[in-house]
């Protein structure tokens, strides 16, 4: 896994080369089946060769979808995504967070990605700057039928290799690394009762690693780490107001609907019934993708 600047811009400069075919918007729901992990940031997803098949929510069901080399999934906030691994391919994958833009290329042998993590990536000091975020709303608010979706994904690519290229960060350090391996391998842990040293047999580190590294970026231990991702989890599903409280807590691995409901309330100060109606329609953002 190498954190490159300058070769993910080349990428993505065979990325806006390659672009131009369907470009396909998923919606918010339906929700996934239990045990897939729900992003809250905006995503687009672009094979460079080959073939990627995804499961994804559009027109009000779950759909798999075949991507060709060039042809593009962008998910909105809150939105998800199942990948499949049945054929060889090279992707690449931007990603919208709210402290960073964060770039991924992986090739595919076809099985499942390596769990270090992505051949090549990149994180931005800074979130996408206005003109990244326009162009990214212009794409997901732009009508099926729309000819301008092609041409806006590919000024969207062009504008976070601009992003890049204004990027001064200096080179990722060894707790950088380890810590993007963490982060990424928690989605797959929340729905399970594996622990730390799964985790730590994921990343390829030492389970002691995983205790410090957590501990200095989130000041928390494992298990407490693991439940705060698990109810930030919970509160995409309460603010997407589409399951019952009991079903949210299964959906997030609580097995008793109580024990979710008192370690909600105790963390946020309220119940998750009284979460939602205080912040229902919050969580959509102000061009409301979902």
């Amino acid at each position: 896994m190498i954190s490159d600047r300058m070769k993910m811009m080349e990428l993505l400069t065979s990325a806006v080369a390659a672009a131009g075919g369907r470009v396909t918007v998923a919606e918010c729901v339906p929700l996934p089946p239990v045990g897939v992990y729900i992003h809250d940031c905006a995503r687009v997803l672009l094979p460079l060769t080959g073939e990627k098949r995804i499961r994804f929510a559009a027109g009000g069901l779950i759909r798999t979808g075949t991507f060709a080399a060039g042809e593009a999934l962008v998910t909105p906030p809150f939105g998800w995504t199942v990948e499949e691994w049945t054929s060889p391919h090279a992707m690449i994958s931007l990603v919208f967070r709210p402290d960073c833009l964060r770039v991924i290329y992986i090739e595919h042998c076809g099985r499942p990605p390596s769990p270090s993590g992505p051949q090549v990536f990149y994180h931005t000091r800074q979130p996408a700057g206005a003109m990244t975020r326009s162009l990214l709303n212009a794409v997901l608010t732009a009508g099926p039928e729309s000819r301008l979706r092609g041409r806006l994904l590919k000024l969207l690519l062009e504008a976070g290799i601009e992003e890049l290229e204004n990027d001064g960060r200096i080179p990722v350090s060894r707790d950088d690394l380890d810590w993007t391996r963490i982060v990424e391998a928690m989605p797959a842990m929340l729905h399970s009762d594996l622990g730390r040293e799964e985790v730590a047999a994921l990343t390829g580190l030492h389970p002691v690693r995983v205790s410090r590294l957590i501990a200095a970026r989130r000041n928390q231990s494992f298990s407490a780490y693991k439940n705060s991702l698990k109810l930030e989890q919970a509160e995409v599903l309460l603010l997407q107001g589409t399951m019952k409280i009991r079903e949210i807590a299964a959906f997030c691995g609580y097995r008793n609907s109580n024990y979710f409901i008192r370690l909600f309330r105790q963390s946020r100060g309220v119940s998750p019934a009284v979460f939602r109606r205080r912040q229902s329609g919050s969580f959509r953002s102000a061009d409301g993708f979902c």
